[in-house]
């Protein structure tokens, strides 16, 4: 999993440094944004302007991870799927805003209708006909348009109200002010899952014996498609198909989130956004492992009850669905849960949920492939992928 663009097991800063400067290059060649920070910001005086946006971007460089995290924990609040939904609607960008208390009603420069005037003006493309214009839906915000959008909501709120004489320390209060008004998820930090849960000795065996399968439903699914990863339309796909999708169970959502926060950081979302937007295998791993902590499946206990003194394998599975079942229709309520969430306090090891999950992914592979073991299973996966369906 080194073979990423931070080169390592986890989201480094360095891909995040890297991605900023790319941003930065691409709003500051924007004509209308340097006119509009020109005209509004009479501070630069003698200094190049250029050596001001870059004071600009220092303010930045501390929040810009935090502002990644945030954009794309409201970009999955939407029910678009797959490209689309890396990029933030206009709705998104208004829940953004209330979340973090930015629009100020009776200022001059700061309502929320002010803030829609930015979200058009952002949209702007002054260049058509290039890969960065095609990818870029003029209706939604990219990662690049919202840091641009963040400066906009600096100068408006702080610099033209003359609470911040300097744009820089604007940029750098509005991101404080808006990261201890954002709700835990929205600045997760995806490493410490890694760190704590997943990288772990119990985890690498379980995966490892359970690697084939693993690699022949991640292979299966993309193929669904004909997609070299997958995407995300794939994984949900997969995860419906599992019968754990629902209001008790896991939301649209929830498994949006798993996904994303699964995958590590991409330079240059433009050029390479089929990598932005889809899982590698193993993000695919990750992904199942962050899922079964908002499921919280039933201990070794409770599905020995739900199977009765003769447990079998197909007795187990068929008690787990059974949980599964119940706790969708929502009876009894003691079946949901305190633990479920990606943010509440384990009371668990995650092997011990992920070997839950695994249980289910194996009958799904089976009754798919009308195998009735798991070698034939994988061989029959791998063979339908290979076929093209």
């Amino acid at each position: 999993r080194v073979d990423t663009d931070g080169q390592s097991l986890y989201a480094v800063e360095t891909a995040f440094l890297r991605n900023l400067d790319l941003d930065w290059r691409r709003i500051t060649k924007k004509t209308t944004f340097r006119k509009h920070i020109q005209l509004s910001c009479k501070t630069w005086g003698s200094d190049s302007f250029d050596a001001y946006l870059g004071q600009i971007k220092e303010g930045l460089r501390k929040w810009y991870e935090g502002l990644c995290r945030i954009f794309v924990f409201y970009c999955m609040a939407g029910s678009t799927m797959g490209e689309k939904a890396f990029q933030m609607s206009l709705n998104q960008f208004s829940a953004f805003a209330k979340d973090a208390r930015i629009p100020v009603e009776g200022s001059r420069h700061c309502r929320q209708s002010d803030l829609d005037t930015m979200f058009i003006s952002t949209n702007y493309e002054e260049e058509k006909g290039t890969i960065e214009s095609e990818t870029n839906d003029d209706r939604s915000l990219m990662r690049f348009e919202f840091v641009e959008i963040v400066v906009r909501m600096a100068l408006a709120k702080y610099v033209k109200n003359a609470e911040v004489p300097e744009l820089h320390l604007a940029v750098e209060r509005l991101c404080e002010e808006t990261s201890a008004s954002m709700p835990s998820e929205a600045l997760l930090d995806t490493n410490e899952f890694r760190r704590t849960r997943l990288y772990v000795e119990a985890m690498h065996h379980t995966v490892s014996t359970n690697f084939e399968l693993l690699e022949a439903l991640y292979i299966y699914y993309k193929a669904r498609s004909g997609s070299k990863q997958l995407r995300q339309e794939d994984f949900f796909q997969m995860v419906t198909a599992l019968q754990l999708v629902g209001s008790e169970l896991l939301s649209k959502r929830e498994v949006k989130l798993a996904f994303v926060w699964s995958q590590l950081p991409v330079v240059d979302e433009i050029n390479n956004l089929r990598r932005f937007t889809t899982l590698t295998l193993f993000d695919f791993i990750e992904a199942l492992a962050r899922m079964t902590d908002v499921l919280c499946p039933p201990t070794e206990e409770e599905i020995t009850a739900y199977a009765g003194d003769e447990m079998t394998a197909s007795s187990t599975t068929a008690a787990l669905r059974d949980y599964y079942r119940r706790v969708a229709a929502g009876e009894p309520d003691r079946l949901r849960r305190l633990s479920r969430g990606f943010s509440t306090p384990n009371t668990r090891p995650l092997v011990s949920k992920f070997g839950a999950l695994v249980q289910l992914l194996q009958a799904h592979a089976m009754g798919m492939t009308n195998s009735d073991n798991m070698r034939d299973a994988v061989k029959r996966l791998l063979a339908l992928a290979k076929e093209g369906f």
